[in-house]
């Protein structure tokens, strides 16, 4: 599916994905549909939610469990927040800054 025919963001955290090259050169944070197209991108096979092991070192492959944690709150490129946890820097940032009200409550920041 492409950008132009995307559904506007949703008011809730959606599970994140990885996306990146193992050289480690690039790395990002992203929604399913965009992971999905990532890996059509390079030509990756997408199972079980999630990329093959390929020669080329692209990956694409959810967060489970609560891995990863960042600074400030996540979003993928086409602005859909994920549901990545919020280090405490994190937390902070996300009172010393302005979101989308319902952000600070998925987060469980108060302001």
């Amino acid at each position: 599916m492409s950008d132009s025919t995307m559904t506007a963001p949703t008011e809730k955290l959606l599970p994140p994905y990885v996306v990146g090259h193992d050289s480690g050169d690039f790395m990002d944070y992203s929604c399913e549909e965009h992971a999905e197209e990532f890996a059509r991108r390079w030509g990756l096979t997408w199972e079980h939610g999630g990329t093959a092991e390929d020669d080329t070192g692209f990956y694409a492959y959810p967060i489970l469990f609560g891995e990863g944690e960042t600074d400030s709150p996540v979003a993928c490129h086409c602005d859909q927040y994920l549901d990545v946890s919020l280090t405490t820097e994190g937390e902070d940032y996300m009172r010393e800054n302005d979101f989308p009200e319902w952000l600070y409550t998925a987060h469980h920041v108060t302001r």
